[in-house]
């Protein structure tokens, strides 16, 4: 009997254990896809699927009221773009990179075929994109210059 409740002891602490890791792990971002760089990847990936309406919920409130239609007609031709470039092979985000610029991150990328090579195949060039916090979850405010 002794034996029986030390053990159910250490399943007990072992699954408190592992809670309190995953709990922490997910509030420090350690397993959020809602990470700067995981905010391109879906918008761009939205692109890819022509998922305008998507790409536009990538974007901050504050950038949405401001330049709204300019938004979703520039998502929709970015979409256009994307979708025109695929040929045999898949093309790929790469060249991905993030800056922080005083709580405002930068990521910038190119787009495209050839990713061993930047100039050569077909490519969107760079592109990049400053982020902001907002309300807990990453957010594109504006266009940013490639660095």
């Amino acid at each position: 009997m002794k034996n029986q409740t030390k053990s159910n002891w250490r399943k007990q602490l072992f699954f408190i254990t592992v809670t309190i890791i995953f709990l922490i792990a997910s509030g420090c971002g350690g397993l959020s896809s809602n990470t700067p760089k995981a905010v391109i990847e879906k918008f761009v990936a939205d692109a890819e699927s022509g998922n305008v309406e998507a790409m536009n919920k990538a974007f901050s409130k504050r950038a949405l009221q401001q330049d709204g239609e300019k938004i979703r007609s520039n998502n929709k031709s970015y979409s256009d773009l994307i979708k025109s470039i695929g040929t045999k092979e898949k093309p790929t985000i790469f060249a991905l990179k993030e800056k922080d610029m005083n709580g405002k991150i930068i990521v910038s990328y190119n787009y495209g075929i050839n990713k061993n090579s930047v100039g050569s195949g077909a490519t969107t060039g760079c592109t990049a994109f400053e982020l902001i916090n907002e309300d807990g979850s990453w957010k594109i405010d504006n266009s940013a210059m490639c660095q």
